[in-house]
């Protein structure tokens, strides 16, 4: 018998299931087999996901997966790596006994920064493959937010009161699931609360729209790290994609830093441009350095201006824009640049804490520090032996969160080209971190003053 390398017969096994799952299967339910795998480990970074060894899907955020693939029947190795600065950790190596006329469901879970129970491990859900009736959904509930304890779920109509109303299931972190269940198709609403406490929502998906004929969903309780109360939110695999669905009651959440040097205290508030709503007050009276930390508001486009705290109504703002403010997203206003130019920089936020990483995010807001390079060396490094991280950032450039293998940095800006120091800073990257780095000006406190020296002022964004 012909033998292939491994590689190439993955390859055309895994380009046979995409037709097969544009098709919805194979032929013989006895000899199919199937599976997919989701990230649900809330403090992993993005993960590749491994099969034999081959890489299968690459970059797979927090809350992410893949559709089911289908193979043949034998054992298959597993392996979830997290993207890690400078390489790739293995989180889980499982191999699994993969048998026909079943699907299987990989779910990578808990938390890596966590010792004992919670620390990342594979969940494997196992179900045979069956038809689903017409005019029916099927549903399988799978908790996998670490810091939930063992919660009641319902599924209602919209209007239906939950204390009247009967769980559809009960899941508890980490179990394997209920068995799966049919439900006529049509609108639901997904309501979680404490064992035996339906007065106490956790989460509210709101009505969704329709669960359709032969539907068949796979709903993953995950931990939240979006913005809102909630602390959970669900993740859904409809066997094709996986999608997440929030509280709906999420709200927005903005952060405002006031770093124009010589502007007086500011106001910065928002007027919702859709919905006949009170305007809303991102920060009142915030001096220069001073932040306000981050303000939930309903989701919705806002005509946002900054005014003096001292002039709350001129004609002409200090600066205006209009922003959709998105729910579950967060960001940060830079009250950014001299007076006379000032702008609301608005700049979104990944604050999300990663366990194998520490993230840093850097911002010039230095009028007088012209062009500039970035140092971010290990603590004691002198920069006349590196190369810049970062070269020629000018006033207003920002960049993303980015990771950076955990440890004390010194953080240096020089005179773009040259060794020449500017301002310099000590960040401890630890695990989880999450900091914006901005280097400003000294304060502006008349026409006469010229900013200098610079310095670094550091925000820690997991404190707002």
């Amino acid at each position: 018998m012909t033998r292939f390398p491994r590689t190439v017969r993955l390859a055309a096994l895994l380009a046979l299931s995409l037709f097969l799952a544009s098709c919805g299967g194979g032929g013989d339910i006895d000899n199919e087999l199937a599976f997919r795998v989701i990230h649900a480990s809330p403090d992993s970074p993005p993960v590749n996901i491994l099969v034999d060894g081959v890489p299968l899907r690459s970059g797979v955020n927090y809350k992410g997966g893949t559709g089911f693939f289908f193979v043949t029947p034998r054992d298959y190795r597993f392996g979830i790596q997290a993207i890690v600065p400078g390489g790739n950790l293995l989180l889980v190596d499982r191999t699994v006994p993969l048998a026909a006329g079943s699907e299987f469901t990989v779910l990578a879970i808990g938390k890596a920064g966590d010792p004992g129970p919670k620390t990342v491990q594979s969940l494997i859900v196992e179900n045979p493959i069956e038809e689903i009736p017409a005019d029916n959904t099927r549903l399988q509930f799978v908790h996998a937010a670490p810091d939930t304890p063992t919660v009641d779920v319902y599924l209602t109509g919209q209007d239906d009161d939950l204390l009247a109303a009967v769980p559809i299931d009960q899941v508890t972190y980490g179990q394997d699931p209920a068995a799966r269940q049919l439900v006529p198709s049509g609108p639901y609403r997904i309501r979680v609360t404490p064992v035996g406490d339906p007065a106490t929502v956790l989460f509210d998906s709101g009505l969704l729209p329709g669960f359709g004929s032969r539907g068949d969903l796979l709903i993953v309780l995950v931990q939240n790290t979006a913005a809102g109360t909630s602390p959970v939110s669900l993740v859904i695999n409809n066997r094709f994609e996986t999608f997440e669905v929030l509280d709906a009651g999420s709200g927005s959440a903005l952060r405002v830093v006031h770093v124009s040097p010589d502007a007086p205290a500011l106001d910065v508030v928002g007027d919702p441009s859709v919905t006949a709503t009170p305007e809303e007050t991102f920060a009142g009276g915030l001096t220069y350095l001073g932040n306000t930390g981050y303000v939930s508001v309903p989701p919705e486009r806002y005509a946002i201006r900054g005014v003096k705290t001292s002039d709350p109504s001129p004609a002409t703002p200090l600066f205006a824009f209009t922003r959709d403010l998105l729910a579950g997203q967060r960001a940060t206003l830079f009250a950014n640049g001299l007076l006379a130019t000032i702008t609301g920089q608005v700049a979104p936020d990944d604050i999300r804490s990663v366990f194998t990483e520490g993230k840093l995010r850097l911002l010039d807001a230095s009028p007088s520090s012209g062009i500039v390079d970035v140092y971010i060396v290990e603590a004691g490094t002198d920069i006349n032996s590196v190369d810049p991280t970062f070269r020629n950032l000018g006033l207003g450039t920002v960049t993303g969160h980015l990771g950076f293998t955990p440890k004390a940095y010194t953080i240096t800006f020089t005179t773009a080209g040259t060794k020449t120091v500017l301002a310099s800073e000590n960040v401890a990257a630890t695990p989880g971190t999450v900091h914006t780095v901005i280097l400003r000006d000294a304060v502006r406190v008349d026409e006469a003053s010229d900013g200098k020296p610079p310095a670094v002022l550091v925000l820690d964004d997991l404190a707002s």
